[in-house]
């Protein structure tokens, strides 16, 4: 579920003839729809302040990430979605930074198991 929510928070493809054969987990589904409400408080923060960064909670491709940490072959995992094979590379090395950087955030910040669990999916 960790893994489908980090694609939904770093994807940038918003290509909408995108096609993929698998969707993000309902786990996954409902993690992200507890993270709507602050994704909009963000957003409503950074315009009082005129700011413009990407907040994005797009889940295309959080299927695909998903069959990547199931442990799919790079055809399998290529055959998933419509994408050309650097896009789906691209997607999973930055769904992997994203989950490397949770295992060295300060003490407290995030539970210990998030930390854990962030560490195995990324290795």
């Amino acid at each position: 579920d960790l893994v489908g929510v980090m694609s939904s928070l770093v994807n940038d493809i918003s290509k909408s003839e995108v096609k993929v054969k698998y969707t993000a987990s309902e786990a996954a589904f409902l993690h992200l729809e507890r993270l709507e409400p602050i994704r909009e408080e963000l957003l409503m923060a950074q315009k009082a302040r005129g700011l413009d960064f990407p907040c994005p909670l797009d889940p295309l491709l959080a299927g695909v990430a998903q069959c990547w940490l199931a442990g799919f072959s790079w055809r399998e995992l290529v055959e998933t979605t419509s994408l050309d094979q650097g896009d789906v590379c691209r997607h999973v090395r930055k769904v992997i930074d994203a989950l490397r950087q949770i295992p060295v955030l300060p003490k407290g910040l995030v539970p210990e198991r998030l930390k854990n669990t962030a560490r195995e999916a990324a290795d």
